[in-house]
């Protein structure tokens, strides 16, 4: 059975992300789908309880209007980060800036938390090779921040 990662908002079942995240799991040879969720506010405490029951749910990718109401049902989240990311949503509300703010509460909660992804099984059951090195991809990032 094929591993999944949730894509949870309101409204999301228009979203492209889904055929993007597909493609490049089929691209990479990793059993898995990104399937959209749309929910209420009210229903994401009960989505997330059931996606750390579920082995089968790798996580998820929270997105409007949840990115603020998930915060307390994350498992950890750094103060400070979390104020930057405030502050920040709130200039770049005041300004009407398009788009979405580079730091958002939500994105550091997500960088609050230790994140590890073992690739073993997909090295040894798909032959799979990363095409990008972690210092290539801490590169990438540096020069996004």
């Amino acid at each position: 059975m094929p591993s999944e990662v949730w894509l949870l908002g309101n409204p999301v079942m228009g979203s492209r992300s889904p055929s993007m995240q597909n493609a490049a799991f089929r691209a990479a040879g990793i059993d898995c789908r990104y399937l959209p969720r749309e929910l209420t506010n009210a229903e994401l405490a009960g989505v997330m309880a059931q996606m750390r029951e579920n082995e089968q749910v790798l996580g998820a990718n929270v997105t409007i209007p949840h990115k603020q109401a998930v915060i307390p049902l994350l498992d950890s989240l750094d103060p400070l980060a979390w104020r930057v990311g405030a502050v920040l949503e709130t200039i770049h509300s005041v300004l009407r800036l398009p788009g979405e703010p580079r730091m958002t509460r939500f994105l550091a909660a997500q960088l609050g938390r230790n994140h590890y992804y073992d690739i073993t099984a997909a090295r040894r059951d798909f032959g799979y090779v990363p095409r990008v090195s972690t210092a290539q991809g801490m590169e990438w990032l540096a020069a996004e921040l």
